[in-house]
């Protein structure tokens, strides 16, 4: 069986962030030459939210089941987890060529794919989106990376000293210090169950009655 590799593209042809407007190309090996099997239009834009953005993110991945490797220039946070988790195999590369292709066949055929580094995409405090004053962190992968950190140390400097609009945290439980230190705060929190030992939980400025 071939290889298939799904190819995050920009309008010029180069390996695009998986946050941007992109073609991705899904290309395979066919009689010694690589060839593109199809084309997928895709933006997965996170200001839609994390539930809608997840949506749209397991949408794209039922479009691309029959590949096994992803190369773009940036995977990280809640696309990297989810295809992970779907068993693809993560390259990141800012450069795009015949022979990156033929590298990533050979590693795999080997049963080596080492594209990535997974701890380098683990965010210690939350992260800014492209919409001014919204962060997000994905609290659960980082506490399965770095058992050493708690909940409380990876936000709580947060919440006290970054000026914010909204933070989204995902997280396998809301941590229970949040009720005393978000009152502390004058912050509000909505919790919404996005599967199974999944939630979000959205934390903004107190303006009206909390959960």
């Amino acid at each position: 069986m071939s290889t298939k590799i799904a190819v995050f593209f920009d309008e010029d042809n180069k390996p695009s962030s998986v946050f941007k407007p992109s073609t991705v190309k899904v290309i395979e090996k066919f009689n010694n030459e690589w060839v593109t099997d199809r084309e997928i239009q895709v933006f997965l834009d996170m200001k839609k939210g994390i539930v809608n953005f997840r949506k749209d993110l397991l949408d794209f991945v039922s479009l691309i089941k029959d590949a096994t490797v992803i190369l773009a220039a940036e995977v990280s946070g809640i696309p990297y987890k989810v295809f992970e988790q779907e068993g693809f195999d993560i390259c990141e590369n800012e450069e795009f060529s015949i022979g990156l292709l033929d590298k990533i066949l050979e590693a795999k055929s080997n049963n080596d794919i080492c594209c990535e580094s997974p701890d380098a995409y683990i965010d210690t405090t939350p992260v800014e989106g492209e919409i001014a004053g919204n962060y997000f962190l994905d609290l659960k992968k980082l506490l399965a990376k770095k058992t050493s950190l708690t909940s409380k140390q990876a936000l709580l400097p947060f919440l006290k000293e970054t000026p914010f609009h909204v933070l989204e945290v995902l997280c396998s439980h809301a941590p229970p210090w949040f009720d005393f230190e978000l009152d502390k705060l004058a912050l509000c929190k909505e919790t919404t169950k996005i599967s199974e030992n999944e939630y979000i939980v959205k934390i903004y400025k107190k303006t009206c009655n909390c959960e």
